[in-house]
């Protein structure tokens, strides 16, 4: 795990040769959870534990950029819900923002589409 100086709160890396991970406080409620490269089996427990801190670290509301996603197989969108499901148990809100097309394809073919909020950026 790599820190890095920001504007508003610490920016945490998490990842690997697959999926980058970039978490970023922007305020006392709003994180905002950017991720890079594929989503998948293999890389979807670091989107879900990288969403549990989320949870754990008294903001109310993420936004997932998903803007750099090249792949997402059904476990990355499972493990999207998964996330999700976390923090609404712990009263948090969550949104997915510039979703890529092969990803809306994956959650719609998946049936998860609806399970979201989209918004374009």
């Amino acid at each position: 795990m790599t820190e890095h100086p920001s504007d508003h709160a610490p920016r945490r890396m998490y990842g690997g040769p697959f999926l980058t991970v970039r978490l970023d406080h922007r305020d006392t409620i709003r994180s905002v959870l950017a991720v890079d490269g594929e989503l998948d089996v293999a890389t979807a427990p670091l989107l879900v534990s990288a969403m549990s801190k989320v949870a754990t670290g008294g903001r109310r509301h993420l936004t997932v950029e998903t803007g750099g996603l090249v792949f997402c197989d059904v476990a990355g969108a499972r493990g999207l819900l998964a996330g999700q499901q976390r923090l609404a148990d712990r009263g948090l809100t969550m949104e997915l923002a510039n979703v890529p097309g092969t990803v809306r394809r994956t959650l719609d073919l998946t049936g998860l589409l609806n399970s979201f909020r989209l918004v374009p950026d």
